[in-house]
């Protein structure tokens, strides 16, 4: 069985195999420890790929895997340039009277 694809990342039309795991808002949530709402929000902004199947929402695992693989990256860039600004700052002479 075939499921249309109405909206998302997809182009309209497009079909979604059945043996892929689709998780609703409410398991993403879950996995990702957020509110429904909060996962109904971030598919709307498309900042979390997703796409309509009828009315409700879906997220495919995979989509879902990539999504925290590209956020725990990204953190740890953050985490990177931090470590190397404070370095950077550890390094230098405090001014007088300067705060920080």
């Amino acid at each position: 069985m075939l499921y249309y694809v109405a909206t998302g990342t997809q182009a309209k039309g497009d079909t979604v195999p059945e043996s892929e795991n689709l998780l609703s808002p409410v398991e993403v949530g879950e996995r990702l420890g957020l509110a429904t709402l909060t996962v109904q929000h971030r598919l709307r902004t498309g900042s979390l790929p997703g796409f309509h199947l009828g009315r409700f929402w879906r997220v495919r695992e995979e989509d879902l895997n990539e999504y925290v693989r590209k956020l725990a990256e990204a953190g740890e860039a953050e985490r990177q340039k931090r470590a190397a600004k404070a370095a950077k700052a550890k390094g230098r002479p405090k001014k007088h009277g300067a705060t920080p």
